[in-house]
């Protein structure tokens, strides 16, 4: 593999490293003529991440013997050198004999080189979701963001009701409770669409850091729910190249 981001694209690609961290450490990256995609769960398999960053975000994207290579790293590893890399630099991503993924920053008269290690990568393949989801809403994510924050004053979960008249987050521990309602008239809900009522429970620190992740890729989620299933939630990224989704598993009997 070796890719090369200007300016414009770099700050894309180190966002994207950013949001494999809420799924794990290790991940591996598959790189094919279209791009790099990973589909992986966290260790608890509560958490599955699904997504992949397009070959027109970089200025140079090769992919080396028969059009799809491997690439297993710890993201946590990748994203503390990948901040360390000035908006003023170009960045070139390589993966050479030596079991090494090279990282080069350059600018004018200037030049940084760093490696990290390039694991084996897991020989399970994570099998993709068949959910048919009964509901779905699509809201900024500045207003999810703002009631799971809110939820966070008083639980460490929060409950999911979608019908198609409205979106209901709620929270209740023992200092009390955190409500957010939308109906179709807000403007933060911009969209709203249910065949039944559907009610799921899930645990708060997952939704935050999947909200964190997205933040910087994205203006909208949308959420796919059906009952005591696991909810699929979709940024809508800024960037086309960019497609992220996550499916988080419920909590039974909360």
């Amino acid at each position: 593999m070796e890719i090369e981001l200007g300016t414009s694209g770099f700050p894309v690609f180190r966002d994207w490293i950013g949001l494999l961290k809420v799924a794990g450490e290790e991940h591996t990256l598959v790189c094919s003529q279209e791009g790099i995609k990973v589909l992986s769960m966290d260790p608890s398999h509560v958490l599955m991440v699904d997504t992949n960053i397009g070959a027109n975000l970089f200025d140079k994207y090769k992919v080396e013997g028969d059009g799809v290579e491997k690439v297993s790293i710890n993201v946590i590893e990748l994203g503390r050198f990948l901040e360390r890399i000035g908006k003023d630099e170009r960045v070139m991503l390589f993966t050479p004999k030596d079991a090494k993924l090279n990282i080069n920053a350059s600018k004018a008269g200037f030049n940084r080189k760093f490696k990290i290690p390039i694991m084996e990568p897991y020989e399970d393949e994570v099998p993709e979701p068949k959910i048919t989801f009964k509901s779905s809403s699509r809201l900024t994510i500045k207003a999810f963001e703002i009631a799971t924050k809110d939820g966070g004053l008083v639980s460490e979960h929060i409950k999911v009701t979608l019908n198609d008249a409205q979106m209901v987050i709620d929270a209740v521990g023992d200092v009390g409770s955190a409500t957010s309602e939308w109906t179709k008239d807000s403007d933060d809900l911009l969209d709203l669409k249910g065949e039944e009522d559907c009610v799921a429970t899930f645990t708060l620190s997952y939704i935050s850091e999947i909200v964190r992740a997205l933040k910087p890729l994205a203006d909208v989620v949308k959420l796919e729910l059906s009952s005591d299933m696991p909810i699929k939630i979709i940024g809508e990224c800024t960037n086309e190249q960019v497609k992220a989704t996550f499916f988080l598993a419920p909590l039974i009997g909360v």
